[in-house]
């Protein structure tokens, strides 16, 4: 899952590209791009999103909604796998 971001152009990864590549020819994987504008990552993607300039956040937020609503969250790991303080505050506001 991507979020604003164009991988294939303007990346922050050393591998962006083959890992990208990897992705879209591994039938198992799915790529999914949300962003404001269709880039080149997001053409590449299975699924892309498309939202309105300003509400990343909103996105998000639901997204991490519908996991806790449905159970989807392992509430016993998650602060093993987090990297952010404030993505366990969040989640944790849904609890």
């Amino acid at each position: 899952l991507l979020v604003g971001k164009n991988m294939w152009v303007s990346n922050h990864e050393v591998d962006a590209r083959p890992i990208l590549t990897n992705i879209k020819r591994d039938p198992n994987r799915n790529l999914i791009v949300v962003d404001v504008v269709k880039s080149k990552t997001a053409e590449m993607a299975d699924y892309f999103i498309q939202i309105k300039p300003g509400t990343d956040f909103w996105f998000l937020r639901s997204l991490i909604k519908v996991l806790v609503d449905n159970n989807f969250v392992d509430w016993e790991e998650r602060e093993v796998h987090s990297k952010s303080k404030e993505i366990i505050e969040l989640i944790n506001r849904f609890k």
